[in-house]
């Protein structure tokens, strides 16, 4: 976990330096980070408080620790030596709260690696909530997605239903901003053609009020909501 964090971070901080030296690439660049992991999920602060703890009887974590606060104490001139940062501690019952990989852990985000198995067609949405205060893991809710219950339409059969073209349909949806909203839609990848675009009944509920509020609405003379 202390490794997934630490990978995430250098992926992160990487794209950081594209997006503000190379502006140009950066559109390049995936959104998203994907990891998957079979382990017990905890982040990377359950695993350095573990190792914090074992500092003054394992040689190993004692290294580790000494690692993570160097790291982290690093002021662009020199680093902290194996013996500084016993000296931190030495003496103290409670070692993190001297440490400032304590003040980092607080305030820095932490990845938690959540696998998922679901049924074919379905597609599986996390949602972040605060958690407790006392508790420095990270809550995830998973809600699972029935594709063919909560997305029923085509952008072809959107059209059928309000007596347009796919085309006509398929440039609303744009100019209405609800192609990657996921109330209305959510693209499905597939082998054989790439991905396939499908719709919930909210976009077509949108389509028929916009028509209805604006009976000469053209969607290639409109300009994007």
């Amino acid at each position: 976990e202390v490794m997934h964090h630490l990978l995430y971070f250098s992926c992160k901080f990487f794209r950081d330096l594209v997006e503000e030296q190379f502006s140009t690439h950066a559109q390049d660049l995936p959104s998203d980070f994907l990891s998957l992991s079979f382990s017990n999920l905890t982040t990377y602060a359950d695993k350095v408080q573990k190792s914090v703890s074992k500092a003054r009887r394992s040689a190993t974590d004692g290294r580790l620790v000494w690692l993570l606060e160097r790291g982290v104490s690093f002021d662009g001139n020199g680093y902290l030596t194996e013996r500084q940062v016993a000296a931190q501690y030495k003496g103290k019952k409670h070692i993190l709260p001297y440490l400032k990989v304590s003040d980092y852990l607080d305030s820095s985000e932490m990845v938690r690696i959540v696998p998922v198995q679901a049924p074919k067609n379905f597609t599986a949405d996390l949602t972040l909530r605060r958690g407790s205060l006392r508790d420095a893991s990270l809550p995830v809710v998973v809600k699972t997605t029935d594709v063919d219950a909560d997305y029923p339409y085509l952008t072809r059969e959107l059209g059928e239903h309000i007596g347009k073209s796919q085309n006509w349909a398929a440039k609303a949806i744009s100019v209405l901003n609800l192609k990657g909203d996921p109330k209305f839609h959510q693209e499905i990848r597939t082998s054989k053609s790439g991905s396939v675009q499908r719709y919930s009944q909210a976009t077509l509920d949108r389509l028929r009020s916009t028509i209805v509020a604006k009976p000469d609405f053209n969607p290639y003379t409109e300009a994007r909501v």
